[in-house]
């Protein structure tokens, strides 16, 4: 099956402040990041039913799914969705070390 991935505002802002923070220390690790992103992204499209469920499902109370995608240093980043029909709504991004997300911290935008 395809589907669309629709990147939530939140998501947005997530990607924008892994990428502004990784830049602020190396464009060479910034690129990488886009680049890996970039590609987990155009992954979805063909691969997201394919995921398990993330932690923060059992609070949020639909089934969010959860991939993980490695930069080329290995830093591992986790994409939270949830797919409604052949959509795929990419709720939140979460990088190394960050704690796990509440229920107010997931926003569909419905």
């Amino acid at each position: 099956m395809n589907f669309v991935v629709y990147v939530t505002d939140p998501a947005a802002n997530d990607a924008f402040s892994i990428y502004q923070w990784l830049a602020e220390r190396s464009a060479h690790g910034a690129a990488n990041w886009k680049a890996a992103y970039r590609s987990a992204l155009v992954k979805l499209q063909t691969t997201a039913g394919s995921f398990g469920l993330a932690p923060e499902t059992v609070e949020f109370g639909e089934e969010l799914h959860e991939m993980f995608f490695k930069t080329r240093s290995g830093h591992r980043y986790r994409l939270l969705f949830v797919i409604r029909g052949d959509i795929v709504h990419v709720a939140r991004i979460r990088g190394p070390g960050q704690v796990l997300l509440s229920r107010d911290d997931i926003n569909l935008g419905d």
